[in-house]
């Protein structure tokens, strides 16, 4: 926490794609390694990712024109405000594996070679 009492700014990299829209819409920074720290400067721009977010099936889709009306009317509400739960946009558990064997088949010609 920083002397204000807000959660300071957490590294892209250990968070989860929902612990990133999450910090994002709610208006809280994340920093990116090598760039600095980045948030989204207004309301409105927190408002359609938050659009999005709740419309996770139209991110990747060709807009509509459905869509376009209901991201328009989005920009004119407040952002959704969203509680930062304990375990979202951490990574929880550490996951380390071990080679156990490697073939390689035709590599570069050396099957010729035996």
């Amino acid at each position: 926490m920083t002397d204000d009492g807000a959660r300071p700014a957490r590294d892209i990299h250990l968070l989860t794609t929902e612990g990133v829209l999450v910090d994002l819409i709610s208006g809280r920074e994340i920093l990116v390694s090598g760039k600095g720290s980045f948030s989204l400067p207004t309301d409105d721009s927190r408002a359609v990712l938050g659009w999005y977010r709740d419309n996770g099936g139209r991110w990747a889709a060709n807009q509509r024109a459905d869509d376009i009306e209901a991201i328009i009317d989005a920009v004119a509400t407040p952002p959704p405000a969203l509680e930062e739960a304990a375990n979202v946009g951490t990574v929880a558990t550490k996951r380390s594996l071990k080679l156990v064997r490697m073939v390689a088949h035709r590599f570069a010609g050396l099957h010729v070679h035996g």
